[in-house]
């Protein structure tokens, strides 16, 4: 009989919410939580602190990709977690992060491009 049988369903919907998300980590106390700003020491171990603000979204055709590696979904816990992380990892040496504060402030017009 054509009738018989069960329903099995075969397609599983997800909604991404592919909004675009800012985050704002200053040294400024705008944050419940305190400073966010992302601290750094210069080559004479000179410390100081970096405002950093970065926009993110997820394109529609990379939403899958992003499921598959987040499946908890939060683009604003993936930026928190991995970009600002990314965003303070040492740089690798070269001519441009090897001066010294001095050096760079008496050079700064050659280091804007």
């Amino acid at each position: 009989m054509p009738n018989d049988g069960r329903w099995m369903s075969t397609v599983r919907l997800i909604k991404v919410n592919r909004s675009p998300v800012t985050r704002e980590w200053t040294a400024e106390q705008k944050h419940a939580s305190g400073d966010k700003a992302i601290w750094v020491e210069s080559g004479d171990s000179v410390g100081f602190s970096m405002g950093f603000t970065c926009t993110a979204f997820i394109d529609e055709k990379d939403a899958a990709t992003f499921l598959y590696w987040y499946p908890s979904g939060s683009l604003a816990n993936v930026m928190d977690t991995e970009v600002r992380a990314a965003s303070s990892r040492p740089l690798p040496k070269s001519p441009r992060n090897t001066r010294s504060i001095r050096c760079a402030r008496r050079s700064r017009k050659s280091l804007t491009p």
